[in-house]
């Protein structure tokens, strides 16, 4: 019985990815946020770190797609690299439940855990971050890509002071709110 949950629950943690990656694709924001990225840190808090890795491949899968789809775009093209788009994804899908693991232990038994499902959070946005765009500079470093070079001021300038603004304050936030809720509704069955 628990392994159908299980599968159910990644099935379903699997088509939000797919569908929330694709979304922000297609709702073309000023900033390219991570969407995708959510589910994996919540199935992580939720559900540990081995589905938070299976996950983190599903989104890193999703990625590797979308840089298909879009391979005009040189920019894009970059993130055709599996060691690009997929394998930090699966490192930051493991993090966050590993982290949240480790913080649960330390924390008094009966209490929400809110600190460290924001901990969780904030843990696998950094994560994701600093192993995705370290990737992209060690494959991509002083490459011209229509009309700008992958650098560090770049990755700084464009990358660092938004996108991942925007996803340290929303993700952590929301990474606790959900698992909260997630936990609250499943203890009432």
């Amino acid at each position: 019985m628990q392994r159908s949950k299980n599968l159910t629950f990644t099935a379903v943690t699997a088509a939000l990815i797919i569908v929330l990656t694709a979304l922000a694709e297609v709702i073309r924001l000023p900033v390219s946020i991570a969407f995708g990225f959510i589910p994996v840190i919540i199935i992580s808090v939720f559900k540990g770190p081995k589905f938070g890795a299976i996950t983190g491949l599903i989104f890193g899968l999703s990625s590797f797609t979308i840089a298909l789809i879009f391979s005009a775009n040189p920019l894009y093209r970059t993130f055709v690299n599996p060691l690009v788009s997929v394998i930090p994804r699966i490192i930051a899908g493991a993090v966050p439940g590993l982290v949240y693991g480790a913080l649960k232990k330390i924390k008094h038994p009966g209490k929400n855990f809110m600190a460290a499902r924001f901990a969780a959070g904030l843990a696998g946005v950094l994560t994701n971050t600093v192993l995705v765009l370290g990737m992209l500079l060690a494959f991509n470093y002083g490459k011209d890509l229509g009309g700008f070079t992958i650098n560090f001021a770049y990755v700084a300038a464009v990358i660092v002071s938004v996108n991942t603004v925007v996803e340290i304050l929303l993700f952590p936030a929301l990474t606790a709110g959900i698992t909260y809720a997630l936990d609250k509704a499943m203890r009432t069955d």
